[in-house]
């Protein structure tokens, strides 16, 4: 049987897979470049791999961001400590943590995380004719007379010397002056000159040293020289410039009081809380606004809680005596008469407009849109009771303090009778699901709150409440407390048995160290029942908690300490969960948690359009990221060879079979260490080329195999990666016998990728790449290198929004040398890419007027 038509298939694309030693292998489709985005840039891409197509190039790039989470670290420096960070939506075209600008307290002072580094401020150009008086009058939002305290602000941090410098210049001379002296005015009119220029950025710090040095050796000369004396009067333009500088430093901080008590964010703006006012910001304009208890209806000038209500700009304004809606123009009080949070607010969560959680004054209220209530309505039904009903509803301190808990009941409820009768409501107020005072609130995607306390953490899920970090103990006969710590301490420690029973005394608050047979109390049993900084739900399934001892995760009923290297559970100020991504604000630095997406790939591309119009490339892939083991990929590629005429050995056609061949590929990728990841792929091979030998050969005409792909990426610097990898190793590939096996196309290859430009807006990468099949290595030392295939290339991004790519091929030895061509469009999470080979000299292009599509999706 004769394969006329597959045998020219077979030689083209051995030809068209561009290498000389690709016709000594089987199954050459190995080596086609799936996904079009890597095939505009000249094929080369092991270094880059940062989509779902990594599979096939380099498996390496699944244990890599944006295919794998990344923590990333923005520091300030050793000394600095950030007390808070707030993020606010940018324009970027981003969709990833680049999307928010982070602004924060750093040294209690307002900064910018500005890509390297915390600022604390901007250049801004002094236009013609414009003072700093107009720019500050501008910056702060007062008016000129007003403005003038932040003028002499301003002045101070944009000059290398204080106004006092140059009045103690003045003092010191003034009284040495000789009474016949005739410049004395022209003195004093020079120290005025200085002050005006001093204002106006004027100081040339080389003449005013020494404008100095002279004034210095005048009054210590007790009967100076009027040559000297006139050196001083008529030389105070050696101080002076005559034009001064045009970008001035303006701190973002400049209208703000020294005391900054809290800070917060509606998305757009920054809000400031102080102790004697309100201050927005709205950075786009760099223009800040200041509300007052006496001007805009606030229940205190002393601001203590900050939080964004609702979709709109709206704020939830907490202060020491109550609580007020801000709209984005006014203020809107809630009166204590309507039952709402009262007194010092330290806390507040919102999950919308209609579920809201604020602490003030040792209470907890809840606003469900329409009313405040700081109590649950339990209604009964036949057959519940009051301490049933209290201890199912307070869950671990109802079964340890039901007595206290029942006393606090009736006094909130002073109608309620010796028994509940059913459909009858009771107020279980929300202060006793928890103990100590409330350190920080969250909402999580089930609408459980997250209660972060000086003694631990407790959640409520609307039913009942549940404390975390400390076991129910039951005393079985009269004991001491000191004795019921000793059992809970395993070395007999005796300092820390006294710190336990401590804790034992004052959590339960035990009159006395003696306890009765059957008493109940709760016993601290790990981190969570230390006083909690922050808490973060990040989904319905997990919430990230920092304590004092520890930072942790709540994931799906399960606690793990967070992977967060050198952050330690006290160093934690905040932690923020946005679009699926993650701040945790630690003592000197921030870390970014930059989540992963799933992706898939899809491709096709008609192959070899020139010979037929039934031989097609498809190819697909899938990864999958997971938070504790790294990124798994799943990849299938298939070749169409068509269909093919069966003939007899005389040429009689016997009829028509189909050819294909395919690759089932499955890959992990991860971490290694630092800037260094790894991977592995296995891979399934199928070739598919005949359903019957030929003659009197016996066989199927199909071959199977299997093989393993290995590669590494190393971020050399910010800028540059390198990438190697070695693919399809494995047994050769056979379809009648063994004797006849092929060998796979195992193939090496050493790339890098180089970021010439990172900008949000603009990103230039060139990519190069050197590959060598690794097949019959006979040929002497030269021909071996010659027979290496450099690949160049390079990718262009604008805005995240279309990509232009181009790349070159050179194989010398397969004679094989054409340019490549690509194009991008992307959406979302939606990209659409194209690849195109321009037809040239048939003798070194035979894959001219090829075009590739392929879709990525990342979800």
């Amino acid at each position: 049987m004769k394969l006329c038509k597959l045998a020219v298939v077979l030689t083209l694309l051995l030809a068209g897979t561009a290498s000389a030693q690709v016709g000594r292998t089987g199954v050459p489709f190995l080596l086609i470049a799936p996904g079009a985005r890597a095939a505009g840039m000249g094929e080369a891409f092991i270094a880059i791999s940062d989509d779902a197509t990594a599979v096939h190039w380099n498996p390496a790039g699944l244990g890599k961001y944006p295919l794998t989470g990344s923590w990333l670290n923005f520091r300030a420096g050793d000394n600095d400590t950030i007390q808070s960070v707030v993020l606010v939506k940018n324009n970027l075209p981003e969709n990833n943590y680049r999307q928010y600008d982070m602004w924060g307290l750093v040294n209690s002072r307002l900064a910018k995380w500005d890509g390297r580094k915390w600022v604390m401020g901007i250049k801004q150009e002094l236009k013609s004719g414009q003072s700093m008086q107009n720019l500050v009058t501008r910056y702060t939002g007062l008016d000129e007379e007003l403005a003038e305290p932040y003028v002499n602000k301003l002045a101070r941090e944009n000059n290398q010397i204080a106004p006092e410098s140059i009045d103690s210049l003045r003092a010191m001379i003034t009284p040495v002056l000789p009474d016949e002296y005739l410049y004395k005015d022209e003195i004093q009119f020079g120290f005025d000159k200085l002050l005006k220029a001093y204002y106006e950025l004027r100081i040339d710090m080389n003449g005013f040293n020494q404008i100095r040095a002279d004034v210095y050796e005048v009054v210590g000369n007790q009967a100076p020289s009027e040559d000297k004396l006139d050196k001083i009067a008529f030389g105070f333009d050696r101080g002076i410039t005559a034009k001064g500088d045009r970008n001035v430093w303006m701190p973002f901080d400049l209208a703000l009081p020294d005391t900054i008590t809290c800070i917060g964010s509606d998305d757009e703006n920054v809000y400031i809380g102080t102790a004697g006012a309100l201050f927005r910001l709205e950075p786009d304009k760099l223009k800040w606004s200041m509300f007052t208890a006496s001007g805009d209806s606030l229940p205190s000038g002393k601001i203590t809680a900050l939080h964004k209500f609702g979709k709109k700009s709206a704020m939830l304004v907490g202060t020491e005596t109550g609580l007020a809606k801000f709209t984005g123009r006014n203020f809107i009080p809630f009166p204590p008469d309507a039952n709402a949070p009262r007194g010092h607010i330290s806390a507040i969560s919102v999950e919308n407009d209609r579920n809201a959680w604020v602490a003030g004054d040792d209470q907890l209220f809840h606003f469900d849109g329409f009313k405040w209530s700081n109590f649950h309505d339990e209604e009964f039904t036949i057959g519940e009771s009051l301490p049933k009903s209290a201890e199912r509803f307070y869950g671990e301190l109802g079964a340890a303090d039901l007595d206290n808990i029942l006393a606090e009941i009736r006094n909130a409820n002073p109608a309620l009778g010796d028994t509940v009768a059913p459909g009858q409501t009771v107020k279980f107020p929300y202060s006793l699901g928890y103990r100590g005072n409330i350190t920080t609130l969250g909402i999580d995607d089930r609408k459980r709150l997250w209660i972060g306390t000086t003694n631990g953490v407790a959640n409520f899920d609307g039913e009942k409440f549940r404390l975390f970090g400390y076991r129910l103990y039951e005393a079985p006969q009269p004991i001491t407390v000191q004795e019921i710590a000793s059992g809970f301490i395993p070395d007999r420690n005796p300092e820390k048995i006294e710190k336990l029973s401590t804790l034992i005394r004052e959590f339960n608050r035990l009159d006395s160290d003696q306890l009765e047979t059957g008493k109940k109390i709760l016993v601290y049993a790990n981190a969570l029942g230390s006083e909690v900084n922050a808490i973060s739900p990040v989904s319905g399934r997990k919430t990230i908690v920092a304590t004092d001892q520890a930072l942790v995760m709540y994931n799906n009923g399960k606690w793990n300490r967070m992977p967060v290297a050198g952050t330690r559970g006290s160093d934690v100020a905040g932690i923020q969960a946005q679009s699926g991504e993650l701040w945790v604000n630690g003592r000197n630095k921030v870390s970014v948690y930059s989540a992963p997406k799933k992706q898939i790939t899809f491709m096709h591309s008609n192959y070899l359009v020139d010979l037929a119009d039934d031989i097609y490339y498809e190819f697909f892939s899938f990864v999958y990221p997971t938070s504790d083991w790294g990124t798994f990929g799943l990849g299938v590629t298939f070749l169409s060879l068509g269909n093919q005429i069966r003939t007899d050995e005389i040429g009689r056609v016997l009829g028509n079979f189909y050819t294909y061949e395919m690759a089932l590929t499955l890959s992990y990728g991860t971490k290694l260490m630092s800037n260094l990841y790894g991977g592995v792929s296995l891979k399934y091979i199928n070739s598919h080329l005949s359903d019957a030998g030929a003659g009197k050969e016996q066989g199927s005409g199909s071959g199977y195999s299997v093989a393993v792909d290995g590669g590494v990426l190393y971020d050399m610097t910010r800028r540059l990666t390198l990438a190697a990898t070695v693919t399809n190793i494995g047994p050769d590939i056979s379809y009648i016998d063994a004797d006849q096996a092929d060998p796979l196309p195992r193939k090496f290859s050493f790339g890098y990728s180089f970021k010439l430009i990172d900008s949000p807006y603009n990103k230039l990468s060139f990519v190069g790449e050197a590959t060598k099949l690794l097949v019959d290595l006979n040929d002497d030392f030269t021909t071996e290198i010659e027979e290496i295939i450099p690949h160049v290339g390079m990718e262009y991004w604008y805005s995240n929004l279309a990509g232009l790519r181009a790349g070159y091929v050179y194989d010398d030895k397969g004679v094989q040398k054409y340019m490549t061509l690509g194009a991008s469009l992307q959406y979302s999470s939606y990209r659409f890419d194209f690849a195109y080979i321009p037809p040239t000299n048939e003798d070194y292009n035979r894959l001219g007027r090829t075009i590739r599509f392929s879709m990525n999706v990342g979800f």
